[in-house]
C-alpha cells in the first residue's frame, strides 16, 4: 500500500516529491485545500483529480479516455497506486472525472442510443 503524503499546494508537492527521500515512486500526493490528489510514477507527480495544479495531467485520447489496458500492461505496478490516489481523491471529495477511471469505457449512459 503506497504511502499518503499531504501538502498545502501542488507545487509544494510537486517539489516535495523530487527531493524528499520520505516519497517514493507510487506514494499519493494530497492538497486537499485545492482537492488535487495524485500519485509519484516513478519521477512525475500524476494527477488523479479534475484539478491538477503543478502535477501532470492525464488528458483523453482519440477514444476519449486513455488507453487504460495498454497502459498497465506496460507498467503493471502503476494500477494499485493509481486506484490508491482515485480512492484517496474520492475520499477527500475531490472529482475525479468518469474517464480518468479504468473500465469506465465499458459504461453506457442510460440516455445514449445503443
Amino acid at each position: 500500500m503506497p504511502n499518503v503524503h499531504k501538502f498545502h499546494s501542488s507545487g509544494e508537492a510537486y517539489d516535495a516529491s523530487q527531493v524528499s527521500d520520505d516519497i517514493a515512486h507510487g506514494d499519493v500526493l494530497v492538497v486537499e485545500e485545492d482537492q488535487i490528489v495524485g500519485f509519484l510514477f516513478h519521477a512525475w507527480p500524476i494527477a488523479v483529480s479534475l484539478g491538477h495544479g503543478a502535477f501532470h495531467e492525464v488528458k483523453p485520447g482519440p477514444a476519449g479516455h486513455p488507453d487504460w489496458p495498454k497502459f498497465f500492461a506496460s507498467e503493471p505496478e502503476a494500477e494499485p497506486f493509481y486506484l490508491a490516489a482515485i480512492a484517496e481523491a474520492l475520499a477527500i471529495g475531490a472529482f475525479v472525472p468518469s474517464w480518468l477511471i479504468p473500465g469506465h469505457e465499458d459504461i453506457v449512459p442510460i440516455d445514449s442510443e445503443v
